[in-house]
């Protein structure tokens, strides 16, 4: 990485970690998702007996789970600068999604944006994980 500031994000759907790395600074801010786990059930019965099952809006949960998602991305977007050289890591798919959301932002479109896997980390372990990336 050529230019002197690096940031790594740490993201996973519960919480993002953003490390950044400048010349003797380092700084990590912790940011929490609010993203809501949703777990099907059935639907409920009917006072009848043997009645109809109501159903469980299945597409109203995805797309509020997904409104949840681009509003983490974006609050996790707005706290990292354009100039720096950026790696997103994580466990989950959300990696992916983050990567995918900051390239649709004007001001980091040509940037090349690694995507690297790994699992659950302390806070000194990101530190050092990102300090020693190299693409």
């Amino acid at each position: 990485m050529q230019n002197k500031m690096k940031t790594g994000i740490w993201i996973d759907f519960d919480k993002a970690y953003i490390i950044e790395l400048d010349k003797n600074k380092e700084g990590i801010k912790k940011i929490d998702s609010n993203i809501e786990h949703f777990h099907l059930h059935g639907g409920s019965r009917s006072k009848m007996a043997y009645g109809p099952q109501d159903n469980v809006s299945e597409s109203k949960l995805l797309a509020r789970n997904q409104q949840q998602q681009k509003s983490f991305y974006k609050t996790v977007i707005n706290q990292i600068n354009a100039k720096a050289n950026i790696v997103v890591f994580g466990p989950a798919e959300a990696k992916v999604n983050l990567k995918k959301a900051i390239l649709n932002v004007q001001a980091f479109k040509d940037k090349n944006i690694p995507v690297e896997a790994c699992d659950s980390m302390t806070e000194n372990q990101m530190k050092a994980w990102v300090r020693n990336y190299t693409p």
